[in-house]
């Protein structure tokens, strides 16, 4: 299967239109930004901010249940390790006494 290659600019009227990998369209260039090295990027301004922002949403939602995640597995490891995570003791104090360091 042969890759072809898509135009970045071209010219409509005279007035510059750039490729947004998003809408799968051309967009008039002075909806985008460009990089450090002049050249534009892959998506205009609206595409990146819609983007930037429903990642956002999956992201500070995803990340009470990766805590929690987290949490539990961290629970998981200690109790494979001999210590007790809900003991009134702390995981350090454990320690100490597992150890003989007191």
């Amino acid at each position: 299967m042969a890759y072809h290659k898509r135009i970045k600019v071209i010219y409509i009227d005279d007035e510059e239109h750039v490729w947004c990998s998003h809408e799968k369209d051309y967009v008039l260039y002075s909806e985008f930004e460009t990089n450090d090295y002049g050249e534009y990027k892959q998506f205009c301004m609206k595409c990146s901010n819609e983007i930037y922002d429903s990642r956002n949403m999956n992201y500070s939602k995803g990340a009470q249940d990766r805590n929690q995640y987290v949490e539990e597995q961290a629970k998981i490891m200690l109790s494979n390790l001999g210590y007790d995570p809900n003991s009134e003791y702390t995981i350090h104090e454990q320690f100490l006494i597992k150890h003989k360091l007191l």
